[in-house]
């Protein structure tokens, strides 16, 4: 069970500030789609009062939708962290998102190529996780 967590107060700072963190990612010719997905897409992002999965931090969840003929990237190291709808990658360059003297770990999960993000949001509406359009 997820420990009680603290979010940061201004939320908003948080969002533009990742954005500008993540822009140049986003620019990548295979990147189809990009949405937030998680406590940074619905405003709880923050610290936890005590660790969970060894942090202290909420951990960025960036959902990708590659273009149908693209690959995945080799600079992206999947991480074996298999999903019914997603894999879990990590790039390098990417990796922490610092905010408030923190590391927020990003986690890049890129969606099943069957899938799309109406797909998603059914699966998701009974777990009240909301997505964030980037690209």
């Amino acid at each position: 069970m997820k420990p009680e967590k603290n979010p940061y107060e201004n939320q908003k700072e948080v969002y533009d500030k990742f954005l500008e963190f993540i822009s140049p990612f986003l620019k990548g010719e295979e990147i189809e789609e990009a949405y937030l997905w998680g406590s940074l897409a619905d405003g709880t992002f923050g610290r936890y009062v005590e660790e969970y999965h060894n942090r202290l931090v909420s951990d960025v969840d960036l959902v990708i939708f590659l273009k149908k003929d693209a690959s995945i990237p080799k600079t992206w190291k999947n991480l074996r962290d298999y999903h019914s709808w997603f894999d879990v990658y990590k790039n390098k360059k990417f990796r922490k998102f610092e905010y408030s003297g923190s590391h927020h770990p990003v986690d890049l999960l890129v969606a099943h190529k069957d899938r799309s993000i109406k797909d998603l949001e059914k699966d998701n509406a009974k777990v009240n996780k909301k997505f964030r359009k980037l690209k």
